[in-house]
């Protein structure tokens, strides 16, 4: 058993805290042990298994703090505690991780904020933190993680606004979810420039302002383009339009909003045909004693 180097049990019966021997198993580089029964606490010393590339415990009863020594890892690629009970703060330890590329801890009971070591994970393509009790802001990290192709952030208590560097770093994301979040400000036209992004879910916030995004990226990202529950939000006319009036796509009850009309437009429009030649004169009376 010391020589194990996969260890993969999923969808069993199985029950009961993971054996104290676990730590021992130091050649192993896959321990995935989802949809099982497993309780209790997690091993203490993970610094034991140095050669673990993935670790994945999701869809179990885990519950406690996550041990700090999980941040030994150094070859870890994929870690998923996701739909757990694990409590208290995703630990700092975890920057460690510098070749790690996808961090499932969704549907926990992690508090204490979205941790800033994330942005010093330069390898990471994909980060799932939806369903805990994080609070806080959205942090400024995301100049290093040009990689990341999706980001769940989801239900977990995020107030503030949505950074606008999000939009102009993220070159790569095609999944950004901050739905049911009390996230406050204007919607960051930034994110026209995610030219792979195909889902973008704000639903169920604060959100306030106009929406002009471009007919090109609302045809690219389609009913996937989620803006309804937020009261103060609206959307231009013309972007509904590509939608049809039967079912307005991702928008739901989104509200139009009201037409913005130039000052100057308007007045000739609205004016009688004597008027409006009369204007025209004076604008060129204006033009010729500006250019004499």
């Amino acid at each position: 058993m010391v020589n194990l180097r996969r260890l993969i049990i999923t969808g069993s019966n199985i029950s009961g805290e993971i054996p104290a021997g676990f730590s021992e198993l130091k050649n192993l580089e896959e321990a995935t042990l989802s949809r099982n029964g497993f309780t209790g606490k997690l091993p203490e010393n993970f610094e034991n298994l140095k050669n673990v590339k993935i670790l994945d415990f999701s869809q179990n009863g885990f519950f406690g703090k996550v041990p700090e020594s999980i941040g030994s890892l150094e070859n870890l690629l994929k870690l998923d505690l996701s739909e757990n009970g694990f409590s208290g703060e995703i630990p700092a330890s975890m920057e460690g991780l510098r070749v790690l590329e996808f961090l499932d801890l969704s549907f926990n009971k992690f508090s204490n904020g979205v941790p800033l070591f994330l942005g010093n994970l330069s390898k990471l393509k994909g980060v799932y933190l939806s369903g805990n009790e994080l609070g806080g802001v959205i942090p400024d990290i995301w100049e290093n993680l040009r990689g990341v192709n999706g980001i769940g952030l989801s239900n977990v208590g995020l107030v503030g606004e949505i950074p606008s560097s999000m939009g102009v770093y993220l070159g790569n994301l095609s999944y950004l979810g901050l739905d049911d979040n009390k996230l406050q400000g204007s919607v960051p036209m930034e994110f026209e420039k995610l030219e792979f992004l195909n889902e973008l879910n704000l639903r169920n916030n604060n959100l306030s302002g106009r929406i002009s995004f471009s007919a090109k990226f609302v045809s690219k990202v389609g009913k996937k383009l989620r803006l309804d529950g937020n009261p103060e939000l609206c959307v231009d006319e013309g972007v509904i339009k590509l939608y049809g009036t039967k079912a307005r796509g991702g928008f739901g009850k989104v509200k139009v909003c009201d037409k913005v009309e130039d000052p100057i437009s308007a007045l000739v429009i609205g004016a009688s045909s004597s008027s409006r030649v009369g204007y025209h004169v004076y604008c060129l009376l204006v033009l010729f004693i500006f250019l004499w």
